[in-house]
């Protein structure tokens, strides 16, 4: 686990898009992913300074004693000592509306396609995005800093004749979406299916 402070948005927004990125590469290369990020979100003023404590609540991991009695301002802690896995959609959502508008307009899209158009539908928070089942997991949505990222476990088997996968790990695939019009020019409806036919048949 790691701890970041931010002097502006910015400096958070750049953080938390390496994290994500830097975890898809990894899963692209084939390596498997143990924990969740963590972003800690905080709303500097002039108030004193606080400490954090000195184990992480969900991990029980003991932090390094410099980082224990650290200056940061009083803030808002919206991921402090939180488990990304047990954040709500609705709670996750709301953050990335905070980081931007845009992104949360594309992420709430995404996802009311696929609520409307799969069942069953089940659905959950995990490695920063919200991933999508309907019997078996097949595909999940996830924020950047410049675009969001629709993501195929199995996209590698999916027999892309519309040109518009990126990626060229062993089984994952994604499609970048820039604004809620690429979700219909690069022709999400159509990945979808499929990349449900390619999860249920590895299962």
């Amino acid at each position: 686990m790691g701890i970041s402070l931010w002097e502006t948005l910015r400096d958070l927004e750049a953080s938390a898009g390496t994290a994500l990125e830097a975890r898809n590469a990894a899963a692209d290369l084939g390596a498997e992913t143990i924990g969740e990020p963590q972003i800690l979100e905080m709303a500097f003023d002039a108030r004193p300074p606080v400490s954090l404590p000195a184990t992480h609540a969900s991990t029980n991991t003991l932090l390094p004693q410099r980082w224990q009695q650290l200056p940061i301002p009083s803030a808002l802690h919206r991921f402090a000592n939180q488990d990304m896995a047990s954040k709500s959609v609705e709670a996750l959502l709301e953050d990335i509306r905070f980081m931007s508008e845009e992104r949360y307009q594309i992420v709430a899209a995404v996802r009311a396609f696929v609520k409307q158009h799969f069942k069953p539908f089940a659905e959950e928070v995990k490695y920063g995005g919200i991933l999508f089942s309907s019997g078996v997991q097949f595909c999940g949505v996830f924020a950047y800093k410049e675009h969001v990222s629709v993501e195929f476990g199995h996209g590698a088997a999916i027999r892309d004749k519309l040109g518009h996968l990126e990626g060229s790990g062993k089984l994952r695939r994604h499609i970048k979406l820039a604004s809620v019009a690429d979700i219909e020019s690069k022709q999400l409806a159509e990945y979808l299916p499929l990349a449900l036919q390619a999860a249920r048949s590895a299962a």
